[in-house]
């Protein structure tokens, strides 16, 4: 018997020392500084980290916390899948308050987890709050109709608005049920958009639903858009026209290899084009700028995106001060909208107190525009600048964390 346990316990020692030696040879993939990218593998800044290229459930659990998938249905067939951390291990039958967190565009839920322990998933988890994630239509756990696969033009012929009016209703419908509870909803960018479009078209349901709304880099006016995205606006049909010929209607699996694409902004000198391409998409701070969390945060993007959501936001960016419906065209409008012109989204309506966060370095959610939105405003508001933050520092920066502990203030 002795012999026996010896052998196992050194079988076992041995599998654990091979696991160790494994884990210390994988190469390095992640950086301290843009500039140690270039001599990743010997740098003493870089260092292996497991959570680029893992799933939200394998990051969730490495970190200690527990991890549940949701599938809801929406009005019009789209299968949607909520992600759940519903504490943090402790106290775990107690009752906690709820929070709600919708991803921008062309993302998933996934990029609430880009910057380690620090992001906003776990530490809302470790200050007690129940936390459900949205991964809206079109995104990679989301990609199922009961009709259409991502493979159809039927699939793809959505924006936010459709977003808005199908995704958050059946998700925040599914929420209330199964916590009974009011939500806090924390949007950012695209989820902004989404928040004000339900809210203003739904209100009885969303004051049912919702408790308070946090807009991270809200996107609604885009009369100071500043951003290299800006170039398309005069081009937009003939894009539309190009893209449509060729049978592209949304970045899914069949622009796979543009996904790829991404995976090499985690190497040198690639990450250097890609760092560029981001400040001038979404403008950029370098001393907020994390090199660490970059990598892993691009690995998702771009996904989900319908060409038609482009096409909205330039017809919004198009405009002077409206927010407003898709523009189909004067003959369709009228059938649509009994007018020429597609009808502003009557955010006059929104009754959920809205808490606004933008950054100075954002070229695409501009401090004027979100100033604007809150002129428009009738419910209880706050404004705030947060940090000289870009568009994407909201998600992962060296202030993040800092951010995410000043919003427990507004959930």
């Amino acid at each position: 018997m002795y012999l026996i346990n010896h052998v196992v316990a050194t079988t076992v020692t041995l599998i654990l020392v091979d696991l160790t030696t494994l884990s210390e040879c994988r190469p390095n993939n992640i950086c301290r500084n843009f500039i140690d990218y270039s001599s990743i593998q010997t740098n003493p800044n870089c260092w292996y980290n497991p959570d680029l290229g893992a799933t939200a459930e394998q990051i969730a659990t490495r970190y200690g916390f527990p991890f549940e998938e949701h599938e809801v249905t929406t009005g019009d067939g789209y299968i949607i899948t909520l992600f759940r951390i519903p504490h943090n291990g402790s106290d775990v039958h107690r009752k906690r308050p709820v929070v709600f967190l919708q991803h921008g565009i062309a993302a998933d839920g996934y990029t609430w987890m880009v910057a380690g322990r620090n992001s906003s998933v776990f530490i809302f988890s470790n200050q007690g709050y129940d936390v459900w994630i949205s991964n809206c239509r079109g995104t990679e756990p989301s990609s199922k109709h009961v009709k259409y696969t991502p493979y159809d033009r039927e699939f793809w012929l959505y924006s936010f608005h459709e977003m808005a009016l199908y995704d958050i209703p059946a998700m925040l419908d599914f929420v209330a049920a199964k916590t009974q509870q009011q939500i806090s909803y924390v949007g950012h960018s695209m989820g902004c958009t989404m928040a004000l479009i339900y809210t203003s078209l739904m209100p009885q349901q969303a004051q049912t639903n919702l408790k308070s709304i946090v807009a991270l880099a809200p996107v609604a006016f885009m009369d100071h858009v500043t951003s290299a995205v800006k170039l398309i606006v005069p081009f937009r049909y003939i894009i539309w026209e190009v893209l449509s010929s060729a049978g592209i209607y949304g970045v899914g699996p069949q622009l796979k290899n543009l996904q790829r694409l991404s995976h090499l902004c985690g190497s040198y000198p690639f990450i250097k084009v890609c760092v560029l391409t981001n400040a001038l998409l979404s403008g950029i701070n370098t001393m907020e700028a994390s090199a660490s969390a970059f990598p892993i945060g691009i690995r998702h993007f771009p996904i989900g995106l319908s060409m038609k959501t482009i096409f909205h936001y330039a017809q919004i960016m198009d405009t002077r001060r409206r927010f407003q419906f898709f523009d189909y065209g004067p003959e369709l409008n009228w059938r649509l909208y009994n007018s020429s012109l597609p009808p502003e989204y009557p955010i006059g309506n929104v009754r959920i107190p809205m808490h606004l966060f933008y950054g100075n370095r954002d070229t695409l959610s501009a401090e004027k525009d979100v100033h604007y939105l809150y002129e428009q405003l009738r419910t209880n508001k706050t404004i705030k600048e947060v940090f000289n933050f870009a568009h994407l520092d909201f998600l992962g920066a060296t202030h993040s964390a800092d951010l995410y502990y000043m919003l427990l203030d507004y959930l």
